[in-house]
C-alpha cells in the first residue's frame, strides 16, 4: 500500500492528546459524608471495572477515529501494474472515434453516442481543476488545445459522424503532442474506439513514458457489408470514338455468397453500362463495364451497387477527361526534316504545329502535349529551360538526334531532363532486335514477337551512356545489347531518346512501319491524365487543375446536387500552382471546378473504404497489437464494464480506500458518542 499524500501521516501525533486526557483526569471529586459507608464502598468496588473498561474504549475509538480521518487525508491506495500515481492537476486526452463505423447499434445503442457518454465519465471521475483535450479523426484546429471540464463535455457533445479515418499511431502521436506540452504532473491519454482491424495498422509507435495510455473498446454488431473498393481504366489514355474497359472491384464482407449483384454505371448523369457479379463470402471480385466516347470533354461518373444496411460505400466517383484533339509540336533544324510530320498528318485526332529552331514561340508549350524535338544539332540555353519545365509539368518529348550532333549542348538537355547523355557517334551495322512488349507504348501492338520479323537496321548512332541512378527503360534495343530507344521519367512527364537520327544514312527507322507506331503511341500517352479520383480524409489538395490567372478570380469546387460550395486555398507543390481543400471536403460526390462561373474541370472524392471493413479486435488481439506497435505500458478497459469511473480508478490510479478510512472515522466517533451516552 501506498499514499498519495504521504505527509499528512505526520499528523498521527494527534493521537496523543486523547491518551493524555486518559492518563491525567481533571475530573474534581466532592466529598459526601456517611454514616456507614460499608455498602457504599462495595457498589464502588463493583463499578470502576466497568468504567475503566468504558474509558478505554472510549480512548481507543478516538484513536482509531484520529487515525483514520489522518489515512483519508493521507489517501492510501494499492497501485495498479506499471502505474505510479501522481499528486496535482492532471491533463487529460480523450479520443473519440467518430468514423463511419461508430454510427453502426450494439444492444444498448449507437456506439458514438455510447462513446460521448463515456468521454463525459471520464472527465467526472477526475478533479474539478485537471484539464482535458477532446480529439476526434477530423484533428480540427479548436480541439489542439485543453479545456476544463465544462468546455470540454460542450466539446463532447458536438462530435458528429465524420468521413475522417485515423490511424491508431497518429491519434497517439496527437495526444502525445498536446500532453506534453502541458505543465501538468499527471498525464493520461484515452482511447475510445471500436478498434477495427484496419485502423491498427503496422506503424510503430514512440510512446512517452510520462504518459499513462487507456484503450476503451465499444462493441459493435456484427453487420455483412458489400461495398466497392476502387476502379481504374485499361487504357492509360482517354480518346474521343474510343471504346473503354472499365474494371470496377467489389468485395463481399459478409458470411454469405452473392448472386447476381447489379452494377451500374452512369456518365455526365446518362446510364452508360450495366453489369452483374457473383461474389463469394469473404473475397473480392473484379468486373468490367464498357463504354464509348462517343464525345469529348468534361466527364463525371458514378458507378453504383445496392447495398444494405450500410450504404455510404455503394456508390464510387470519377472523373476524367476526353479530348478533341491530341497536339503535338515538332521543332525542326529545317523545313525538310519532316517525317514525324507525315507520321501525323493523315490522321484528324491530332493537331500539329512545327517551329524551326529560330523561330520557336515557347508559350505554345503550355498548349501542346507531345514535343519531338527533330535533327537539331544543338539546344540553345533557352530551348533547354523551357523543354525541362514542359515535362516537369507532365509534357512528353521525343529527341531524334541530329547527322552532327553539339555532345555538350545535347547532354546538357538530356541529363536536366533526367535522361542518360549520349556518345561520340559510331558506324556499326546492326539491327534492332529486342522490343519491350510490357511497356504501355506496346500494349495491343504486339502479342508477341515473330521469329523472322523485319525490325529497323542501324548503320550508325550515338551510343547511349549508362547510368546506375538512371530511370531509363530501354525499350528497342540492339543486337550487341545497346539501347536504340529508351524512356524516362521526367518529372510529371516522359522523355524519349533515340540513338539514330531520323535519317538514310543512319538507319531505316524512319520508314520502318515501327516508327509510326511508337509516334502515334507516345503520342497517344502524352495526354495528361488526372487521377479519377481523391479520398477524403487522405488527399488533401491537387495540382492539376488548370485555371487561368485572371486577377482576384477564384477557383470554385461545387457539388451540383447540393451546391455545396468550397473555395480551395491556392499554394505550390513544388514550382507547379496547387489547389488545397484540406478537409473542407467532407461529403463523397463528383465536384464541378468552375473559374468565373465557367466550368474548366471536376474533381471526384470518395469515402475512405477503411471503415468498409467491419471487422474488430477482441480484447487479447488488441492488447497483442497494441504491443507489436511499441506501447508495452498501458491498459484495456473491459468494453462489458459498466462502472467506467471506478474501472478508471482501479485500473489508472489503483485501488483507493480514503472513503473506506473516512467511514471508519464517522463509525468511531459514532462508538465513541455511544459510550458517553452509556451510564455504568
Amino acid at each position: 500500500m501506498k499514499f498519495l499524500y504521504p505527509e499528512f501521516l505526520w499528523a498521527l501525533v494527534a493521537i496523543a492528546i486523547p491518551i493524555i486526557i486518559h492518563l491525567f483526569s481533571f475530573r474534581r471529586f466532592k466529598k459526601v459524608k456517611f454514616s456507614n459507608v460499608r455498602m457504599i464502598k462495595e457498589v464502588k468496588e463493583e463499578t470502576q471495572s466497568k468504567r475503566n473498561l468504558k474509558h478505554l474504549l472510549i480512548l481507543l475509538s478516538r484513536i482509531l477515529a484520529i487515525s483514520a480521518l489522518v489515512f483519508a487525508f493521507a489517501q492510501p491506495f494499492i497501485p495498479a501494474d506499471h502505474v505510479e500515481n501522481i499528486a496535482g492537476q492532471k491533463a487529460i486526452s480523450i479520443y473519440v472515434d467518430n468514423s463511419f463505423s461508430m454510427d453502426a447499434l450494439n444492444s444498448e445503442g449507437n456506439l458514438l453516442q455510447q462513446s460521448k457518454d463515456k468521454a463525459v465519465a471520464i472527465a467526472n471521475s477526475y478533479e474539478q481543476s485537471d484539464l482535458f483535450q477532446i480529439l476526434t479523426n477530423d484533428f480540427e484546429g479548436r480541439h489542439q488545445r485543453l479545456f476544463n471540464r465544462e468546455e470540454f463535455i460542450e466539446q463532447v457533445n458536438e462530435i458528429e459522424i465524420s468521413a475522417n479515418t485515423k490511424k491508431i499511431a497518429e491519434v497517439i502521436s496527437r495526444q502525445q503532442d498536446i500532453l506534453l506540452d502541458s505543465d501538468a504532473l499527471g498525464k493520461r491519454a484515452f482511447l475510445i474506439s471500436d478498434f477495427q482491424k484496419t485502423a491498427i495498422g503496422s506503424e510503430k509507435v514512440s510512446p512517452d513514458s510520462l504518459i499513462r495510455y487507456n484503450f476503451i473498446p465499444i462493441e459493435a454488431n456484427k453487420s455483412p457489408n458489400v461495398y466497392i473498393d476502387s476502379l481504374w481504366f485499361e487504357s492509360p489514355v482517354r480518346q474521343l470514338n474510343q471504346n473503354e474497359k472499365l474494371t470496377v472491384r467489389v468485395i463481399n464482407d459478409s458470411d454469405e455468397n452473392l448472386e447476381n449483384l447489379s452494377l451500374n454505371l452512369t456518365i455526365n448523369g446518362v446510364q452508360k453500362a450495366i453489369s452483374s457479379l457473383d461474389i463469394q463470402a469473404g473475397t473480392a471480385a473484379d468486373t468490367s463495364l464498357y463504354f464509348r466516347n462517343s464525345e469529348s470533354g468534361i466527364m463525371a461518373g458514378e458507378v453504383s451497387i445496392d447495398d444494405y444496411p450500410i450504404v455510404y460505400d455503394d456508390q464510387f466517383y470519377f472523373s476524367f477527361e476526353v479530348k478533341e484533339k491530341i497536339n503535338v509540336l515538332i521543332i525542326s533544324e529545317d523545313e525538310n526534316a519532316n517525317y514525324p510530320l507525315k507520321v501525323f498528318s493523315d490522321d484528324d485526332l491530332f493537331e500539329v504545329k512545327t517551329f524551326l529552331e529560330n523561330r520557336i514561340d515557347y508559350a505554345q508549350f503550355d498548349e501542346v502535349d507531345f514535343i519531338i524535338v527533330n535533327k537539331l544539332n544543338s539546344m540553345s540555353s533557352g530551348l533547354i529551360q523551357e523543354l525541362n519545365k514542359f515535362c516537369t509539368n507532365g509534357g512528353s518529348l521525343l529527341h531524334l538526334p541530329g547527322l552532327n550532333l553539339d555532345l555538350k549542348s545535347t547532354n546538357e538537355m538530356l541529363l536536366n531532363l533526367g535522361a542518360n547523355a549520349l556518345s561520340e557517334k559510331t558506324s556499326n551495322s546492326l539491327k534492332v532486335s529486342d522490343i519491350l512488349l510490357e511497356n504501355p507504348l506496346f500494349s495491343g501492338v504486339f502479342d508477341k514477337i515473330p521469329k523472322n520479323v523485319n525490325l529497323p537496321s542501324v548503320d550508325q548512332f550515338y551510343p547511349i551512356k549508362k547510368r546506375n541512378k538512371s530511370s531509363e527503360q530501354v525499350l528497342l534495343s540492339m543486337q550487341d545489347g545497346s539501347s536504340f530507344l529508351s524512356a524516362y521519367d521526367s518529372g510529371q512527364g516522359k522523355v524519349y531518346s533515340c540513338a539514330a537520327a531520323p535519317d538514310d544514312s543512319f538507319s531505316n527507322f524512319q520508314k520502318h512501319a515501327l516508327f509510326v507506331t511508337v509516334l502515334l503511341r507516345m503520342a497517344e500517352l502524352s495526354q495528361k491524365q488526372g487521377k479519377l479520383f481523391f479520398t477524403i480524409g487522405k488527399d488533401n489538395f491537387t495540382d492539376e487543375i488548370k485555371a487561368e490567372s485572371m486577377g482576384e478570380s477564384v477557383i470554385h469546387m461545387i457539388d451540383p446536387l447540393t451546391s455545396y460550395d468550397v473555395i480551395p486555398e491556392r499554394g505550390m507543390n513544388g514550382n507547379k500552382t496547387a489547389y488545397f481543400f484540406q478537409n473542407q471536403i467532407q461529403t463523397a460526390a463528383n465536384y464541378e471546378v468552375k473559374q468565373n462561373e465557367e466550368k474548366i474541370g471536376s474533381i471526384s472524392f470518395n469515402y475512405a473504404r477503411d471503415e468498409s471493413d467491419l471487422s474488430y479486435y477482441e480484447n487479447a488481439d488488441l492488447e497483442e497489437k497494441i504491443k507489436a506497435s511499441g506501447i508495452q505500458k498501458f491498459q484495456i478497459i473491459n468494453k462489458n464494464t459498466k462502472d467506467l469511473s471506478n474501472s478508471i480508478e482501479n485500473l489508472s490510479e489503483g485501488t483507493q480506500y480514503w472513503k473506506y478510512f473516512v467511514l471508519l472515522a464517522l463509525l468511531m466517533l459514532a462508538i465513541e458518542i455511544i459510550l458517553i451516552r452509556i451510564h455504568i
